[in-house]
Parts: structure tokens; sequence; C-alpha cells
């Protein structure tokens, strides 16, 4: 049986720093992929984030001179890789920010 995939957004395989913070703490990361609905990332909280936590997450990406911060939630955990669903919705330029990265990767440039 093939996996099916369920997400309702494209997700880009790229690398971008990301922070993220959970209370007081606040760990460096790298995306492993981006979605407008969530992320693929590398950190190494201690103790490891649970399922259902939330956070806040903020990386840069070129077509946007602030960072991108919002809200997510914890989808999944592995080893250091953990999956987040941006929780509340991105504003309306952080939307257009991303899909205009997106066609840049989709495009090569």
């Amino acid at each position: 049986m093939a996996f099916e995939d369920k997400r309702r957004t494209k997700r880009f395989d790229v690398q971008l720093a990301v922070r993220v913070r959970r209370g007081d703490e606040e760990v460096s990361g790298m995306t492993q992929n981006l979605s407008l609905g969530g992320m693929l990332a590398s950190v190494d909280f201690e103790p490891a984030v649970q399922l259902g936590d939330k956070v806040r997450v903020s990386f840069c990406v070129p077509q946007l001179a602030e960072p991108i911060e919002v809200e997510a939630e914890v989808r999944w955990t592995a080893g250091t890789g953990t999956g987040f669903q941006f929780a509340a919705g991105l504003r309306a330029k952080q939307t257009w920010a991303l899909g205009k990265f997106f066609d840049s990767l989709a495009n090569g440039s």
C-alpha cells in the first residue's frame, strides 16, 4: 500500500535558520522542509518537545525584511527532527513572501 500524503500545501526541501521558543527557552535549528502550513526542523530541546506543545517559530526568507514569526504546534518528533504545524495563520504579507520564495525555489532562481 502506497503512502498517501494528505498535506494541504506543498512542502519545499529547504534549509533555513530557524529559532523555536517554548516558554522562556529558545533554541536554534535548521528547517529541512517548509510549506505555508508548517515545517520540519532539526531542533534540540531539553527536555524534548512533546506532541501538542505550543511554540513560536521564527525564520527569514529573502523576500521579507523582517523575520516571519508564527505560533506553531508540535505534530510529531523523531530524534532532533520535529514537525511543526503553524497554529495561527500567517499574515497576508508573510503568505505573499513565502509564495514568492517558493516560486523562486521552483524556478531554480
